[in-house]
């Protein structure tokens, strides 16, 4: 429905294997499931041409207190805590979180620290829980 290319880019990079609009055409839904089955990625072809004429998504890139606080963030910290850390206030520690929040689109924590490792503004986290 929506022929963004930069929410095509976070589909993909969140695990969609394509990104098809609303308004293509029946030939074009097949041309999409074909490339999916045959193990291709596929955006219609109307959101890659935007994407090409106006450029790939910006890359975000947060000041360097903003990245600290993320770092802190990806690590499970708290605000009272990153800004002890830190020595700043909680208030300012959640200014920036807002801020990051804000500048890429999402509206929590995990969501931030997730968005963040998927443009790879910082390292993603293993779970060593999970991890063998």
């Amino acid at each position: 429905m929506h022929d963004e290319p930069s929410l095509a880019a976070d589909a993909i990079r969140a695990g969609a294997r394509g990104f098809v609009l609303k308004s293509a055409a029946g030939e074009e839904l097949i041309c999409a499931i074909t490339a999916v089955l045959d193990g291709n990625t596929y955006v219609s072809s109307s959101i890659a041409a935007q994407a090409i004429v106006h450029g790939a998504t910006p890359q975000y890139t947060p000041t360097d207190k903003q990245l600290r606080v993320l770092e802190f963030l990806a690590r499970g910290l708290r605000a009272k805590q990153i800004a002890h850390e830190l020595g700043l206030s909680v208030r300012t520690v959640e200014s920036h979180k807002y801020a990051m929040m804000q500048e890429l689109g999402v509206h929590g924590t995990i969501e931030l620290v997730r968005k963040a490792e998927a443009l790879g503004v910082i390292s993603p986290r293993i779970d060593r829980r999970t991890a063998r």
